[in-house]
C-alpha cells in the first residue's frame, strides 16, 4: 500500500548546527519566526508527462470539491500547480490529510507529501585549503603554490540551488547571473540575503577561491534570508534548472547542498534532471549512513545515474566528524573550514564547514570535465 510521507530538507553548512573549534557539531538553538513553507500544501508525485499531471490535477480538484475541502481556509489560495519534468511531474495543491489520502489512491500517483522547511547555519573563519588539496594527489599540502588546472569550466553552466548568489562579487567577474526565485513574494529580492548560496557558488566557480573559474554560475533561490525555505520551492528550482539546461542543448551541472529523510519527490525530480546533466548533492551532516537520507540515498552509482553524492574531508584527508558516509557516497571532497565568497559586498568572504562546502568542489570538477570532454556527460562524471 502506498504511504503518505512527511519529510524535511536541510541545507548543510552545518544544518541546524554550527562547527566549533574542535570540529564537532553544536546545537544552535535558533528559533525561526518566518517560514517559506505554505500551510496545508501537498505535493503529489506522478509518473508521466504534463498531460498525465493535468489529468491528476482535474481528479484532485473533483476530490477536493467532493470532500468539501474548498472552505475558508483555502479561499483565494486553492489553485492547483503542475510542475512537469521529462518522465515525472508533480501536482501541488492545498488540502487536509483526508484529501491527501484520497489523492494517494489515484492510479498514477506514486506519492503524496506535505511541503516542509529547509534551513541553514554558519561556522567560523579560518584560512582556506580546499583548492590546494584538489590539484595534488598526496599530502602534505604544498605551500605557496597557486591552484593549477588546464581547464576552467568555460562554457559550462553550474546551477546552484540555494539562497541565491551575490552576482556582483569580484569572484564571479561578471560570470554569475540570477536564476529562478522560487520564493516569489516571500523574498522578491534577487540577491543572496543569507550568504550560504554565494559561499557555495564561490567554491564552484570563483576566480580565486573556485574550482572552475571560467564557468557560468546560475543562482536560484529556494531558501530565505532567515535560513528557511520549502521543499516545494526547491522542487521548482530543480525543474527550472533542468529546463534551462535542456534549452541550452548541452549538459550542465546542478549543485544542491540539501539533505533530508527519504522521500519520493526529491528523488524523482533529481533522477529526471540527471538524465542529461550531472547532479551533485551533499551526503549530509548526520555522521550516519548516507543511504538513510534523501537525496543522498540515490548515490553509489553515479557513473550510471549521473547523481554524485559528496562526503566531506578535513585537511588531513580524514572524513569530517559530521559527514555521512557509506555505500551511497560516491566521492569525498574538502569540507571543513573552506573560505569562499559571501554576501554583503563585492569583496566579502567567510569560511564554513559542512558537506555543503564539499559539494560545490565536486560540482566545479564536473564543470572542468565537461569542458575537457566537450560536454559529454557520461565521460565527465567525477566518479570512479
Amino acid at each position: 500500500m502506498k504511504a503518505l510521507t512527511r519529510w524535511w530538507l536541510a541545507v548543510l553548512a552545518l544544518t541546524t548546527s554550527s562547527l566549533g573549534s574542535a570540529g564537532k557539531p553544536e546545537t544552535t538553538g535558533r528559533s525561526l519566526s518566518r517560514t517559506a513553507v505554505q500551510a496545508d500544501l501537498l505535493i503529489a508525485t506522478v509518473r508521466g508527462t504534463d498531460r498525465d499531471c493535468a489529468v491528476v490535477s482535474d481528479q484532485i480538484e473533483r476530490l477536493r470539491s467532493k470532500l468539501d475541502q474548498v472552505d475558508a481556509a483555502f479561499s483565494g489560495n486553492g489553485a492547483i500547480e503542475v510542475l512537469a519534468m521529462t518522465e515525472v511531474c508533480f501536482v501541488a495543491f492545498k488540502g487536509s490529510d483526508r484529501l491527501a489520502r484520497a489523492a494517494l489512491e489515484l492510479v498514477q500517483v506514486v506519492d503524496v507529501s506535505r511541503d516542509a522547511s529547509i534551513e541553514i547555519a554558519v561556522t567560523g573563519d579560518p584560512p582556506n585549503w580546499g583548492l590546494n588539496r584538489l590539484d595534488q594527489r598526496a599530502l602534505p599540502l604544498s605551500q605557496g603554490v597557486p591552484y593549477q588546472c588546464r581547464y576552467t569550466g568555460k562554457g559550462v553552466d553550474i546551477h546552484v540551488i540555494d539562497t541565491g548568489v551575490n552576482i556582483d562579487h569580484i569572484e564571479f567577474e561578471g560570470r554569475a547571473k540570477p536564476g529562478l526565485n522560487a520564493l516569489g513574494d516571500l523574498e522578491p529580492e534577487a540577491d543572496d540575503l543569507n550568504g550560504h548560496g554565494t559561499h557555495c557558488a564561490g567554491i564552484a566557480g570563483g576566480s580565486s577561491v573556485g574550482v572552475a573559474p571560467g564557468a557560468t554560475i546560475v543562482g536560484s533561490k529556494s531558501v530565505m534570508a532567515s535560513g528557511t525555505g520549502s521543499v516545494f520551492a526547491a522542487l521548482k528550482a530543480i525543474k527550472w534548472a533542468a529546463d534551462e539546461l535542456r534549452k541550452s542543448g548541452v549538459a550542465g551541472v546542478i549543485s544542491l547542498s540539501l539533505s533530508g529523510s527519504s522521500n519520493t519527490i526529491m528523488n524523482s525530480a533529481l533522477t529526471d534532471a540527471a538524465r542529461a546533466n550531472i547532479v551533485v548533492v551533499a551526503a549530509g551532516n548526520n555522521n550516519d549512513d548516507a543511504c538513510k537520507y534523501s537525496p543522498s540515498g540515490l548515490g553509489g552509482s553515479g557513473q550510471s545515474t549521473g547523481i554524485v553524492v559528496v562526503g566531506a574531508t578535513t585537511n588531513k584527508d580524514e572524513r569530517a566528524s559530521f559527514s555521512n558516509s557509506g555505500p551511497c557516497v560516491d566521492i569525498f571532497a574538502p569540507g571543513q573550514w573552506i573560505k569562499s565568497a559571501y554576501k554583503g559586498s563585492t569583496r566579502s568572504y567567510q569560511s564554513r564547514s559542512g558537506t555543503s562546502m564539499a559539494t560545490p568542489h565536486v560540482a566545479g570538477v564536473a564543470a572542468l570535465l565537461l569542458e575537457k570532454h566537450k560536454f559529454n556527460r557520461d565521460l565527465a562524471l567525477p566518479v570512479c
